[in-house]
């Protein structure tokens, strides 16, 4: 349930979520972490920006900086009204909200919606290559979000895996640096919801196997499509995937990856097919020099060895 500070639903959320993740009445909340917050309980942006100039016009609301960082916090006299309504007198609560723009899920997370989760935090925060986040920033975007602090420790083991992040070892508040692959990962166009739909649940397992790198990732799965100018249906190509002793959420990473980088096109219809772009094209001819798919060749059967070990291991 909600304190009922004013009337409107939306002005009265937005209210609501600065009180309780404020640092402290007089810092009150980053801006950015109030828009991720929002967006993660399923509302648009255009709905918070609407109440937030209408809290600031009516001087509910004010913008002070902490170092470089908008904060947004009750002004004096509305905090003093709340208080006098909703502490020395009858409390009310309201548990009206705005429209969604979506529903937040709460079934168990594929890798992708992991991976995704916490790039969108360094999306919020403005970094790029090289942007470093210390893990306490990470841990109250996530907190914030009303996620699980376990999802949190495997999403940054999948990163760190995936080597989208770097880890910067501080004495008391490790940091994470986004790499240039993490960026290029995060500013590309999302996959079709078909192709992620091929996910299960995040698998704790992978998280500690290292993979194929993106480049031999992507080469492997360029040279399994054998007919590069016609499609492929998407369970032929996994099987193939599965013979080669990878994972198949690989597969669809490499999907992604291939996708992300304009070298295929995924078509939704009674079959999930794909088929390669004349970029593809290209990339599968260079793919598929002798001494390229060698060692390809040798970085799926290292990939594929280390796999199988970890998943023989009795804590598996």
């Amino acid at each position: 349930m909600l304190f009922k500070f004013v009337d409107d639903p939306a002005q009265n959320l937005a209210l609501n979520m600065i009180n309780t993740a404020s640092r402290s009445i007089a810092q009150g909340i980053e801006a950015t972490l109030l828009k991720y917050k929002w967006e993660q309980a399923g509302f648009d942006d255009a709905s918070l920006s609407r109440a937030l100039a209408e809290l600031l016009a009516e001087d509910l609301l004010e913008i002070h900086h902490a170092g470089e960082t908008p904060m947004l916090r009750f002004s004096a006299q509305a905090y003093e009204a709340f208080v006098r309504a909703n502490v020395y007198g009858a409390l009310e609560q309201a548990s009206k909200l705005p429209e969604r723009a979506h529903e937040p899920g709460t079934r168990p997370l594929t890798e992708h919606e992991l991976r995704l989760a916490v790039l969108e935090i360094y999306r919020e925060l403005s970094l790029g290559p090289q942007g470093l986040v210390p893990s306490s920033t990470l841990a109250r975007f996530w907190r914030e979000a009303e996620r699980r602090a376990e999802d949190l420790r495997l999403a940054v083991d999948i990163l760190l895996r995936d080597r989208f992040l770097d880890i910067v070892r501080r004495e008391f508040d490790p940091q994470f640096r986004l790499t240039a692959a993490g960026a290029a990962y995060l500013a590309g166009p999302t996959p079709p919801a078909a192709l992620l739909a091929r996910l299960g649940p995040a698998d704790k397992l992978l998280s500690r196997c290292d993979r194929l790198s993106d480049r031999a990732l992507t080469r492997h799965l360029a040279t399994l499509i054998e007919a590069p100018d016609d499609s492929i249906l998407f369970d032929v190509l996994e099987q193939r995937w599965q013979e080669s002793g990878l994972h198949r959420d690989w597969l669809v990473l490499g999907c992604d990856l291939l996708f992300k980088r304009g070298f295929i096109e995924v078509a939704e219809g009674a079959s999930l097919s794909l088929r390669l772009t004349p970029r593809g094209q290209s990339f599968r001819e260079h793919a598929g020099g002798r001494l390229r798919r060698l060692g390809t060749r040798l970085a799926v059967r290292e990939c594929a060895e280390a796999l199988r070990k970890a998943r023989d291991r009795p804590d598996a």
